[in-house]
């Protein structure tokens, strides 16, 4: 049996909420002024419902514009009958919040002023990269190429069905656990052996393409077979994933090819955001004054693959 190991690092970016929340600051102050001027300009009167402005909350005029961005924010399907009451009840929210920390004087709290400089700051900062990310169209020869270099993907895809057992990483001995799951067919005697010391565990199924994974475990995964494990460390919790079933996913170049032109897409923008920030860090002038704070070397991600019967 074999079994890959594999460490997980928390994310600590921005979600993408939040920073949908921190664009649509500048978005909306903009639209709101355009649209406004717009339904003057047609002549007709904003309670029709036929202007740009659909509400009004506490003489804050709300626009068709805002409730996009907001349905946007909020992830929200366009085609959705609902998206736009479930945005517009979002907005109103924020509104009447908002208002009732200012009649607060929470605006001028030093914390307060802060994440709104933040948000600013995020604001622009995510424009100009949206900017950066645009990626260049990849030619057809790239294409293919790309395709033929990584045929887990594409012409050897597979998808596999697991049983996986998640337990904290606090009680997860590799040594002393891995013998009751590596050489079995199934969890049965290692969670036999975790009732019996009374140990917290999880079971559940799951069914996962090879695209899913990081390059690293997809093509550990194509050498495996029915009964191989993938072990998955996190800070909090311990993912074990057994191979019970692997059933074809393949695809031809020619019907691949829309995902492997958008994987290029991502991987350009990708890299140059990646680059362009890392000019911008090399050239800003920062001085840091206590040793929290100081960057450390990047970490090297502990991964290790144990091949074992071979």
């Amino acid at each position: 049996m074999r079994q890959f190991m594999f460490a997980s690092r928390k994310n600590n970016f921005v979600t993408k909420a939040s920073k949908c929340f921190a664009s649509a600051c500048v978005l909306l102050s903009v639209g709101t002024m355009l649209t406004a001027d717009s339904a003057v300009a047609s002549g007709k009167k904003v309670s029709t419902g036929q202007t740009q402005v659909i509400a009004k909350v506490n003489n804050r005029e709300i626009t068709h514009s805002e409730i996009r961005v907001e349905m946007a924010r909020l992830s929200l399907i366009p085609t959705d009958p609902n998206a736009e009451r479930i945005a517009m009840q979002a907005i109103v929210d924020r509104i009447v919040a908002a208002e009732a920390a200012r009649e607060a004087k929470v605006d001028r709290r030093p914390d307060a002023m802060w994440r709104m400089e933040a948000a600013k700051e995020q604001a622009l900062a995510d424009l100009y990269i949206s900017l950066v990310a645009q990626p260049v169209e990849p030619t057809r020869a790239e294409v293919q190429d790309y395709m033929l270099e990584n045929p887990s993907l594409f012409t050897e895809a597979r998808r596999y069905s697991f049983s996986v057992l998640e337990i904290e990483t606090q009680d997860f001995d590799v040594d002393q656990l891995s013998p009751l799951f590596d050489e079995t067919s199934n969890f049965d005697k290692l969670s036999t052996y975790l009732d019996r010391q009374q140990t917290p565990y999880m079971l559940s199924a799951s069914v996962r393409p090879a695209s899913s994974f990081p390059i690293a475990i997809r093509e550990q995964l194509a050498a495996y077979d029915v009964s191989d494990n993938i072990v998955l460390r996190g800070a909090d919790k311990v993912s074990i994933l057994k191979i019970m079933r692997i059933t074809n996913d393949s695809v031809t170049l020619d019907e691949g090819t829309p995902a492997a032109r958008a994987i290029l897409r991502r991987e350009d923008a990708t890299k140059k955001v990646t680059n362009r920030i890392e000019q911008l860090r090399k050239n800003a002038d920062v001085v840091y004054y206590r040793d929290t704070v100081k960057p450390v070397a990047k970490p090297v991600l502990p991964t290790q693959a144990s091949q074992k019967g071979q």
